[in-house]
C-alpha cells in the first residue's frame, strides 16, 4: 500500500498526527498523569521532561492500520455493526482486491451462513454472485438458502461414502434442472444435505416417520433414527409427484423410498410413471394386474423394495395407525393435544367401545393432519408393535441403502 500512497497524502497525515498530539498533551487529565510521573521520577532518571502521544507510528503506518467506520443509526467502528454489515464490507474489499489483482484470484469460504437468519443468508447469497463477477469463489454450506440452483453446473453434494468424502454433481439435464426447479423448493431443499430421503404423500407423516423412526431397528439391532443417519422426508403431495421426486434422488445419487397409499389409483397414478421416469422397466409394469391388491403387493415386495417403494395395505394413514389396537389411546392423546393448541374442546371417549373411538379418531385424524398431529402421534408411540409392518419395512430399507 505504501507505493500507493502519494507524498501529499503523508505531508497531510503527519501534520493531522502532530496537532492531535499538541492537544492530547493540553487536556487537564493527561498532564495531571504527566506532573505526577515527572515527581516520581525526578532524581531517578536522565529526563528533563515527559510527555504522551498518540504513538510512535510513522505516517506509513497509520495509514496501513486505517480502521472502517460506517453510518446506519449512528456513526461508529465497523466492528461495531451488526454481522451482516461486517460481512457486505469484508466481501467488497475481496472484491476491490480481485479487480486490482494481475493474477486470477480464488476465494473459498466456509459456512459463511453461520449467524445469518433466513433473510440474512439470501442477502449474503447475493454478495457472493457479485464477488464471483471478479474472481472464483468456492464455499461450502449446510444452508439451502445459499444453493443457488440457477448455476446448477456449479454445485456438488459432498457425502460420506465408505469412510471417505465423495462429491455428486447437481443434475444439469434441461429436463431434470425444470424438475428440481419446481421441487426443490421450500422444505424439500433439505433433501440436497441429506444421505437419503423417504417420500410421503401428506403432512402428517412428515412429522410421523421422524418421530418413529427411533423405535425402528436396524439390521445390527441399533435404532435408526433418521436425524442420526441424516435422512430427510419429503412431503410430495400425491402419488402423480412421488415419481419425479424419485427420479430426482437417483439423478443425485441420494438413497431413496417411497411410501404409498393403496386405492385405486396406485397402478395407474403411481406404477405407471414410474416407467416414465426410469424406474421399473415397461415388462414389469405389464406384469402388474388392474388392481394392485394386497395379494400382488406382498407376492412382489422384493421388487418394490429394488425400486425403492412400499404400498401400504390401507387406502390412508390414519387406517393404518388406527388399525393397531395399542394406537388408539396415545392417537387420542395426540388430538386432544393438538384440539388444545387450536382452542377447540377435547374429544370424550365413547362409552360403546374401541370401534366407535377408532372412527371418531379416523374423522379427527383427517381433519387435524398435519405435521403437528403426526409428530404428536408418533412420539407417543413407545414400541416396535405400535409401528404398521409397511412403515418399519420402509425405514428399515432406507436406513440399509443409506448404510451401503
Amino acid at each position: 500500500m505504501d507505493k500507493n500512497i502519494g507524498p501529499q497524502t503523508r505531508d497531510g497525515v503527519r501534520e493531522l498526527m502532530n496537532e492531535a498530539n499538541s492537544k492530547l498533551m493540553d487536556d487537564p487529565a493527561i498532564s495531571a498523569i504527566k506532573e505526577m510521573l515527572q515527581d516520581v521520577l525526578h532524581g531517578h532518571a536522565d529526563l528533563t521532561s515527559l510527555g504522551f502521544s498518540l504513538g510512535s507510528q510513522t505516517e506509513s503506518e497509520m495509514l496501513r492500520n486505517l480502521g472502517i467506520t460506517g453510518v446506519d443509526t449512528f456513526d461508529s467502528a465497523i466492528e461495531t455493526k451488526g454481522t451482516g454489515s461486517q460481512n457486505a464490507v469484508i466481501l467488497a474489499l475481496f472484491q476491490i482486491l480481485a479487480r486490482h489483482s494481475e493474477a486470477p484470484v480464488v476465494f473459498a469460504f466456509e459456512e459463511p451462513e453461520i449467524g445469518f437468519h433466513p433473510q440474512g443468508q439470501r442477502q449474503v447469497l447475493r454478495l457472493f454472485k457479485s464477488l464471483a463477477k471478479d474472481a472464483q469463489v468456492l464455499l461450502t454450506t449446510h444452508s439451502p438458502n445459499l444453493v443457488d440452483q440457477s448455476v446448477a453446473e456449479g454445485l456438488k453434494r459432498f457425502r460420506k461414502v465408505g469412510g471417505a468424502s465423495a462429491f455428486f454433481p447437481y443434475p444439469t439435464d434441461a429436463a431434470m434442472v425444470k424438475n428440481a426447479d419446481k421441487r426443490i423448493v421450500g422444505e424439500s431443499t433439505e433433501l440436497l444435505f441429506s444421505n437419503g430421503v423417504l417420500l410421503v404423500e401428506g403432512p402428517s407423516e412428515l412429522g410421523f416417520f421422524p418421530a418413529i423412526s427411533t423405535l425402528v431397528p436396524d439390521e445390527h439391532g441399533e435404532v435408526i433414527d433418521f436425524d442420526r443417519i441424516n435422512v430427510s422426508v419429503v412431503q410430495c403431495g400425491g402419488k402423480g409427484e412421488i415419481p419425479k421426486y424419485m427420479e430426482l434422488a437417483h439423478a443425485l445419487s441420494l438413497p431413496c423410498h417411497a411410501i404409498v397409499d393403496h386405492d385405486k389409483d396406485t397402478r395407474s397414478g403411481f406404477l405407471k410413471p414410474l416407467v416414465a421416469h426410469g424406474i421399473i422397466s415397461q415388462e414389469q409394469f405389464d406384469a402388474i394386474p388392474e388392481d394392485v391388491g394386497l395379494a400382488w403387493t406382498q407376492a412382489n415386495s422384493e421388487l418394490l423394495d429394488k425400486v425403492g417403494c412400499s404400498i401400504t395395505k390401507f387406502r390412508a394413514f390414519e387406517d393404518e395407525i388406527l388399525e393397531i389396537e395399542d394406537n388408539l389411546a396415545p392417537c387420542l392423546i395426540a388430538v386432544n393435544a393438538v384440539r388444545e393448541s387450536y382452542g377447540k374442546d377435547p374429544v370424550n371417549v365413547p362409552e360403546n367401545g374401541s370401534a366407535s373411538l377408532r372412527d371418531i379418531l379416523r374423522d379427527e385424524l383427517r381433519s387435524l393432519k398435519g405435521r403437528r398431529l403426526g409428530f404428536e402421534i408418533g412420539s407417543r408411540l413407545e414400541s416396535l408393535d405400535q409401528i404398521p409392518l409397511t412403515y418399519a419395512g420402509a425405514i428399515k430399507s432406507l436406513a440399509a441403502a443409506v448404510a451401503r
